[in-house]
């Protein structure tokens, strides 16, 4: 046998050995099993209500595998930037293709393990995405990032921690935060369920931030920073969703708990200004590109707020800047001493159903109008 026959042998050889490496084709478990939101790339026939009708999967199952989805692809190679530095050979859990959805069920929530899952998502253009993350306790105090589009993240049963005493904290969540302006960062993002929890005694950044992002909708999730004794002057928290050039979002059965161990008692769901000037810098730095792309058809409804000085809203904008098609509708706002809506500068608003425990007034009405409460 000559020596180019030998070689030619090996290759085969190789090849078979990495496509043993290629996950089997397991099915979810009945309780992962939902619907998929059928998330069209024009989406200007969606509603406000980012849940729309549900797409039945359907039951022609094709190995993702087939698709030259490779478990053991090193996330360096990805051209979405995730700070991730795993091993090549680490198994990412089992992937499907059902009709255009790359189903995905995670052996667990680490960190490297959720981003390198999003980030292959946020890369692959051709297929939405069901990204399942397991029941279970998970410590972080790094950043996910969600960009791309189409893209379903079900973390019903999991709780994200941050680490006892941690000195400076990080956002959790970061969605459409990749350079990229007006609506573009991201598009099509669902997030369903789970628990983000700020501990005990860490200076808070938000929860979450979602920037220059369309059709967004945060359902069904517990946020918390609940410090067993008062932090001091540094013990500040941050917002628990934090938005600036965003339209089409819905925040939907979501639950936000503060108290008052905390020095300031900040709107649990924040929306910024994009202008890029010093005082809206100086206001929140984590807004991304800064192209004046402004805020509108936003919907916060059936949500429940404890322990906050004020509920949601905003009580500064830049100059000129203003927010249209605001809906805030059957919340209930527990202690909020303040005001449970802050309005600065919004337009066509609706209010309406919204129960007040032990809260000073409903909103606050900064330069606001066309209001219908």
């Amino acid at each position: 046998m000559c020596t180019k026959d030998k070689k030619i042998i090996l290759v085969i050889l190789a090849a078979c050995l990495m496509g043993s490496n290629i996950p089997a084709n397991d099915s979810l478990a009945a309780d992962d099993v939902v619907s998929i939101v059928n998330m069209e790339d024009d989406s200007s026939n969606q509603t406000n209500d980012a849940e729309g009708d549900l797409k039945s999967v359907g039951d022609d199952e094709t190995d993702i595998a087939r698709g030259g989805v490779n478990d053991n692809t090193e996330i360096n190679k990805s051209k979405e930037t995730s700070n991730v530095s795993v091993k090549s050979k680490k198994k990412y859990g089992s992937r499907k293709l059902v009709g255009k959805t790359v189903r995905w069920k995670l052996p667990d929530g680490e960190y490297d393990t959720v981003q390198y899952a999003l980030s292959e998502a946020a890369n692959d253009k051709k297929h939405k995405y069901y990204i399942k993350v397991p029941k279970g306790t998970y410590i972080s105090n790094k950043t996910w990032n969600i960009n791309g589009k189409n893209i379903i993240l079900d973390m019903r049963g999991a709780t994200f921690k941050r680490p006892k005493n941690v000195k400076v904290a990080t956002i959790f969540f970061r969605i459409g935060r990749n350079g990229k302006g007006k609506y573009k960062g991201a598009q099509n993002i669902k997030l369903i369920g789970g628990t983000l929890d700020n501990g005990n005694g860490s200076r808070s950044a938000d929860l979450m931030a979602i920037v220059h992002s369309k059709n967004v909708t945060i359902k069904g999730m517990t946020f918390k920073f609940l410090p067993k004794k008062k932090l001091g002057a540094k013990g500040r928290n941050g917002h628990m969703i934090e938005t600036s050039a965003v339209t089409r979002v819905l925040i939907k059965k979501c639950k936000f708990y503060n108290n008052r161990n905390c020095q300031r008692n900040n709107e649990a769901v924040q929306f910024e200004s994009n202008v890029n000037s010093k005082e809206m810098i100086r206001h929140w730095e984590s807004a991304g590109y800064r192209d004046g792309t402004t805020t509108s058809h936003v919907t916060v409804t059936r949500c429940y707020f404890k322990g906050f000085r004020y509920g949601c809203g905003s009580n500064h904008l830049a100059k000129k800047d203003t927010f249209k098609h605001m809906v805030f509708t059957k919340n209930k706002f527990v202690g909020a001493k303040k005001f449970a809506i802050c309005m600065f500068r919004f337009k066509y608003v609706k209010i309406k159903g919204n129960r007040l425990v032990r809260c000073g007034r409903l909103y606050q009405n900064q330069f606001s109008s066309h209001i219908s409460d």
